[in-house]
């Protein structure tokens, strides 16, 4: 509350907004920059940020941003300044904060950068100069104790680039996981695929105990066995051919091929458990069964994979977005309510290395063949999506966390008495602040050109100020 939006700076041909915020009661200024809307120059920016570099499509940004502060930090000297900024907005405030941050009068101005769903700062080209030309001075220290990052869960947008913020805070963000039609058919999908997992895998088996039971006798593949079958009877049907034709010397050739085959694969064929003829039909049993396996396993697979695919992109939608986060706080509040954030000691960055997003999609394909995963979605996780989401974030590799610290059971009610002496505190000076408003008004001796006024005039003249300004600071707060 107590927040004026006083000016509006727009950057038509990036499609950049920048707003600039006023409080007369904090002295202070807040910069919000605007996050990724859908545009062409957008999206070339956030491919740009994808692979680490900064083009001039994000230095026009950066450059506008920093003339915006720096203009503020000219005309009002005795405020201090809040950067703050979301997505594609808090990467461009990040940046310009740490090349303003060279500059000692801004570097004081500049009180906080709160960023919202960072991608990070990249360690590659131009963005890899800003830091380093930044970290090497004496004063990164200050610097980076005054950048606060708020992120959602670990995702392909927030894991891209490495995080300097001397604060780091992950936002459980509950009130976006809830029961919806979505979550239903994600349970049931991945119920489905791991009965099917379950189904192929048995009928595999089966498959191998029938050859294993059928061919414990044979000494070679089975699939070798019937390849030479066929030419044994390729070699019989030519010679008998050969012998009805009266084709003596073909006959003859036949036969000596057919007697080498014989003296050579011969014993392969001997079993003394069951008749060739019954080996065989077995042969095409398991064949058949193998047959219908592999595609099980593939169906399994696409289904899996696809749940992965589209759990990734839902997942990275899900945690990117603001609202979430939004409501995570209450009103007038620097960090999320107690038991709905973690404070981050490590978080995972990269694609494709091994705390990448790649390797949670393809972990994400193998907790499906995992019964009852408390990270993966089935019918056991039906009525539990904040849990779920829970126990995928905890066992994310490179995700280190702590737990901030409550008050236990038996200090909570002394910090009830510490609200309320707060609370009469309050109270105290706004009616110190109401009687210092009526001795003003009588000390006057005028109002509204009339003479003096009697005490009750004063104090009904008191109770109408404070009652206009609390009905201009809410419409300000609305607005």
């Amino acid at each position: 509350k107590g927040w004026i939006r006083v000016r509006r700076e727009e950057l038509e041909a990036r499609d950049m907004r920048v707003d600039v915020y006023q409080s007369f009661r904090h002295h202070a200024y807040a910069v919000a920059v605007r996050g990724t809307v859908l545009s062409n120059e957008n999206f070339r920016a956030d491919v740009d940020v994808a692979f680490g570099s900064v083009n001039d499509h994000l230095l026009s940004m950066i450059r506008h941003l920093s003339e915006v502060v720096r203009s503020i930090a000219r005309r009002k000297r005795r405020n201090s300044i809040y950067l703050t900024g979301h997505s594609l907005g808090a990467y461009v405030a990040n940046l310009a904060y740490l090349l303003m941050a060279q500059d000692a009068e801004l570097r004081r101005r500049v009180a906080r950068v709160a960023l919202f769903e960072s991608p990070g700062v990249p360690d590659t080209g131009p963005g890899k100069m800003v830091t380093f030309q930044t970290e090497v001075h004496p004063w990164w220290p200050d610097v980076q104790a005054r950048i606060v990052e708020f992120l959602g869960a670990p995702n392909m947008i927030n894991t891209r680039h490495r995080h300097v913020a001397g604060t780091i805070i992950r936002v459980k963000k509950h009130q976006c996981l809830k029961v919806t039609g979505a979550h239903v058919a994600k349970c049931v999908l991945g119920t489905a695929s791991l009965a099917l997992n379950m189904a192929t895998i048995a009928l595999w088996g089966w498959a191998k105990f029938t050859q294993f039971v059928h061919w414990r006798g044979i000494r070679i593949h089975p699939r070798e066995w019937m390849t030479k079958l066929a030419h044994y009877q390729e070699l019989s049907g030519a010679e008998e051919d050969a012998w009805s034709k009266r084709h003596y010397v073909s006959w003859i050739l036949n036969k000596g091929r057919l007697h080498l085959w014989l003296k050579k694969n011969g014993p392969t064929f001997l079993h003394s458990a069951r008749p060739i003829v019954h080996m065989i039909d077995a042969y095409y049993e398991v064949d058949s069964h193998l047959k219908v396996t592999k595609t099980m396993m593939v169906v399994s697979g696409g289904v899996r994979m696809g749940l992965g695919l589209t759990d990734e992109a839902a997942w990275t939608v899900l945690q990117h977005g603001m609202i979430g986060l939004w409501r995570s706080f209450d009103p007038g509040a620097n960090r999320p309510r107690r038991r709905e954030y973690q404070l981050v000691r490590q978080w995972p960055r990269g694609v494709w290395g091994p705390q990448g997003s790649a390797r949670n999609i393809v972990m994400s394909c193998v907790r499906g063949l995992v019964p009852l995963h408390p990270a993966a979605p089935g019918l056991h996780n039906l009525r539990k999506p904040n849990d779920m989401a829970e126990a995928r974030v905890c066992r994310q590799p490179g995700y280190v966390y702590e737990e901030p610290h409550h008050l236990p059971r038996w200090r909570r009610p002394w910090g009830r008495l510490l609200r309320a002496g707060g609370r009469f505190q309050r109270f105290c000076k706004q009616h110190v602040d109401r009687v210092a408003t009526v001795a003003r008004i009588r000390g006057s001796g005028y109002l509204r050109g009339a003479g003096k006024v009697s005490k009750r005039a004063a104090k009904k003249a008191a109770t109408a100020i404070a009652d206009r300004g609390r009905e201009v600071a809410d419409r300000a707060a609305a607005f």
